[in-house]
């Protein structure tokens, strides 16, 4: 993941890691160094970040965060369908 993550990181950016640890508030430059270098276990905040900023996919650096990401939008999705459901059937929704 961080071999993936850093081969793009070297290939896309301009910024330093100071100027995208501040950015895209992710903190300190030894934690966007850690991530990128494996030392630290990559966040789903941190994965989007990097995501964005170097314009690509998720996925192609991380399919585990993908996943994770892809299960959050579907847990969303039933939600907001359940709300919506509940209401369309309630008694006060009720025609």
């Amino acid at each position: 993941e961080s071999q993936r993550l850093h081969a793009i990181w070297k290939e896309k950016t301009t910024l330093s890691q100071t100027q995208f640890g501040k950015q895209y508030a992710l903190g300190i430059q030894s934690y966007v160094h850690q991530c990128l270098t494996g030392k630290t276990i990559l966040t789903l905040k941190a994965g989007i970040a990097f995501a964005r900023h170097l314009n690509c996919h998720l996925s192609e650096f991380s399919p585990r965060l993908d996943e994770e990401l892809a299960k959050l939008v579907d847990f969303d999705n039933e939600q907001k369908a359940l709300l919506v459901t509940n209401r369309l059937f309630s008694k006060r929704g009720a025609p």
